[in-house]
C-alpha cells in the first residue's frame, strides 16, 4: 500500500503547539478547555493538536472578537451621541 505524504497530518503536543504559537503549553490547554480550539485527538490524558487547525480556529476567534468589538463600539458611540436637532444661530426670517 502506497502512502501519500501530502495527506499525513502532523499531530503535536500542547507544548509543541505552544512553542509554534509563542505561548505556553498550559495556554493551549486553557484554550482547549474554554472551547476556543479543539484537539485533533484525545485518548485518556494524551492530547494532540493539528497546528493548521488550531491556527484556523484562532484566526476565526480573533476575527469574531474584532467584529463584536466594532459592533459594541458602534452601539456605545450611538448611545452617547444621539441625533439632535440642528439649531441655527440665526433668528427666523
Amino acid at each position: 500500500m502506497e502512502t501519500n505524504h501530502d495527506e499525513l497530518i502532523e499531530l503535536l503536543t500542547p507544548d509543541e503547539v505552544g512553542k509554534a504559537l509563542k505561548v505556553t503549553g498550559r495556554t493551549i490547554l486553557n484554550w482547549e478547555a474554554k472551547g476556543i480550539i479543539e484537539p485533533a485527538i484525545r485518548v485518556g490524558k494524551v492530547i494532540r493538536f493539528n497546528l493548521a487547525h488550531v491556527k484556523g480556529r484562532l484566526a476565526a476567534a480573533t476575527n469574531e472578537a474584532i467584529r463584536l468589538k466594532q459592533v459594541s463600539a458602534h452601539h456605545h458611540s450611538a448611545a452617547q451621541h444621539p441625533r439632535s436637532e440642528v439649531v441655527s444661530p440665526l433668528p427666523p426670517a
